[in-house]
């Protein structure tokens, strides 16, 4: 278990140390393939039926969640990469908060590699698979997750930045920077590079 977080964090600070662009390019080219593949299948679906197959459609929506799984992977890992390496250098944030931060994104990132299964699709609108309360409450507690996560990478980036405790409004702009991936790398992303160079190569992971 050691060895994992300690090659997580070092991964971490890795990631930390790319320039914007080796972060923005990959990914948004990840996203534009996933789009462009997915209009050619759907093109290519209303090309040849008359009316609508509500079981294709479901399988287009299946198929495009799980192709989006890599790239939500990577975005999660990002924001979890300017929580840690921040939090490190932050003053009077505990570091429980980048666990606490993991755990969030951990789960809104299974909620969405399940949602195809749990969500009503198409076919089964009339008789959901599962009622729409409990998704209700999995998918709110997903984005409060994920918003949860942004806000502890933006305080922390902030307060490291600063050298002090940052409260709300001081880091509302870099959670919005964050929110917006992937537009924010380019004035998120030199700003983690300038919060890792005051780290050691692996830093530690005590508290």
């Amino acid at each position: 278990m050691a060895t994992a977080t300690h090659t997580l964090t070092n991964l971490a600070t890795r990631v930390g140390r790319l320039k914007h662009w080796q972060v923005f390019i990959p990914i948004v080219a990840m996203f534009l393939l996933i789009g462009v593949h997915q209009a050619n299948k759907m093109n290519s679906y209303l090309a040849n039926r008359d009316t609508p197959d509500f079981e294709a459609f479901d399988a287009l929506f299946v198929e495009n969640m799980l192709l989006s799984m890599p790239v939500f992977a990577v975005l999660l890992f990002w924001i979890w990469s300017v929580a840690y390496c921040s939090i490190v250098r932050a003053p009077k944030i505990n570091r429980s908060a980048a666990t606490r931060a993991a755990i969030a994104l951990l789960f809104a990132f299974a909620y969405m590699g399940v949602s195809p299964w749990i969500f009503p699709l198409p076919s089964t609108i009339q008789d959901p698979l599962v009622p729409m309360e409990i998704v209700g409450v999995l998918h709110m507690s997903a984005v409060f997750g994920m918003v949860y996560a942004f806000g502890v990478a933006a305080k922390a980036l902030v307060s490291a930045e600063s050298n002090s405790l940052a409260i709300f409004h001081e880091y509302l702009g870099t959670f919005v920077l964050i929110w917006f991936f992937p537009i924010g790398i380019w004035n998120v992303q030199p700003r983690m590079n300038a919060v890792v160079d005051h780290l050691p190569t692996e830093p530690t992971t005590s508290t």
